[in-house]
């Protein structure tokens, strides 16, 4: 489905001035999500700046590693939000 979704906003964007969607270049295309060690999560073509995972989980310790980037050569997450 979100191909789908990006394929026509790419298309909606062009149409106003014939540029391609450009995506910020330090966002993270592909991330894991560890917990105790454990990959609970992975995304392998990212392209939203908000991410709402939810995991219905318990753990003594939560890692995100980014394993690649889009261009940039650095990133930043911003928030994680626990409850």
């Amino acid at each position: 489905m979100y191909g789908k979704i990006k394929k026509f906003a790419a298309r909606l964007h062009r149409f106003c001035n014939d540029k391609p969607v450009e995506v910020y270049p330090g966002m993270i295309k592909s991330f894991a999500v560890f917990a105790d060690g454990k990959k609970v999560f992975e995304d392998d073509d990212n392209y939203l700046a908000l991410r709402k995972i939810p995991l219905n989980l318990e753990a003594k310790k939560l890692e995100i590693k980014w394993l690649k980037m889009r261009s940039g050569k650095t990133a930043r997450i911003f928030a994680v939000d626990l409850r």
